[in-house]
């Protein structure tokens, strides 16, 4: 749900791979031909709640999501 991709690298959300509750930002290593390697991104940027949404600017290493977590009113995540 929700894919960003970089240009290099594919960031999705999905509550079927395992991770920490309801949607969790995953990204997928691109090889030629097939996706090589899928990495939960982790606590820095997902919650027990559904985190989704996500896009990210590598080289400024700042990211923005959206989620359902109490409290996440516009706060920026820097470099995980």
């Amino acid at each position: 749900m929700t894919p960003f991709f970089d240009g290099e690298d594919l960031y999705f959300s999905s509550d079927w791979h395992n991770g920490f509750g309801g949607l969790d930002v995953f990204r997928a290593s691109l090889g030629r031909e097939e996706i090589t390697e899928v990495f939960n991104v982790g606590p820095g940027v997902n919650s027990p709640r559904d985190d989704y949404g996500f896009i990210f600017n590598g080289n400024d290493n700042i990211g923005y999501l959206t989620s359902t977590r109490s409290g996440g009113r516009g706060m920026k995540i820097f470099g995980w």
